[in-house]
């Protein structure tokens, strides 16, 4: 038998339909019990946009694991040695640093630093270490109206949060509060605050 264009369509089209639900179309739908895969570092950015015109990126380490360290150029790698040998008795297992640069004049740079520990356990006991030590209110005011830990320094533009297994600092240079905002767009990309929030 000679099949005709419509027929050759049609025969198309069954095995199309064949290879899908043998590819599990037909599957019941994933257990929305199952906890969500875990965010890579590497997966989240500062866009300078956030910040308006005349912004820049400016690339800072990344690392999803400290395994990622032999990736690094050589003078990052030689950077990143004593760090690991400072945070990661502590816990942390990834860090990332992500930075803006105001390309005119005032010049200005914000930054975000994000630490990942092994668990929510040893950041915050970091937090209780880092923050709450005898006179931190000298150099620290506790931020009240958020649902995680965050102090303010007293001294700079800068906030620090303790949420879940991460430990984020964020700072600048200017009299305003970019860096609450760009800490913001961190917290969210790393599934810490709502859109709400």
């Amino acid at each position: 038998m000679k099949l005709n264009g419509k027929s050759t369509v049609n025969r198309h089209l069954l095995i199309f339909v064949c290879l899908l639900s043998l590819a599990g179309c037909g599957r019941e739908p994933a257990d929305s019990n199952t906890p969500p895969q875990p965010k890579q570092l590497t997966d989240i950015s500062l866009d300078p946009a956030t910040f308006g015109d005349n912004w820049k990126a400016s690339s800072g380490v990344v690392l999803n694991s400290w395994d990622d360290i032999s990736n690094l150029p050589g003078e990052a790698q030689k950077t990143m040695v004593p760090l690991r040998s400072q945070v990661e008795p502590m816990g942390v297992i990834a860090l990332g640093d992500f930075s803006c640069v105001r390309k005119v004049f005032p010049l200005n740079m914000i930054t975000v630093r994000v630490f990942k520990f092994k668990n929510s356990e040893l950041a915050s006991a970091w937090g209780d270490k880092k923050y709450q030590y005898s006179g931190w209110e000298q150099h620290y005011k506790l931020v009240e109206d958020l649902s995680c830990f965050a102090v303010d320094s007293t001294q700079l533009k800068k906030r620090c949060v303790i949420s879940d297994e991460y430990w984020i600092t964020s700072h600048h240079l200017g009299d305003s509060n970019l860096h609450i905002k760009a800490l913001e767009v961190i917290m969210r990309q790393l599934g810490l605050l709502s859109i709400g929030e």
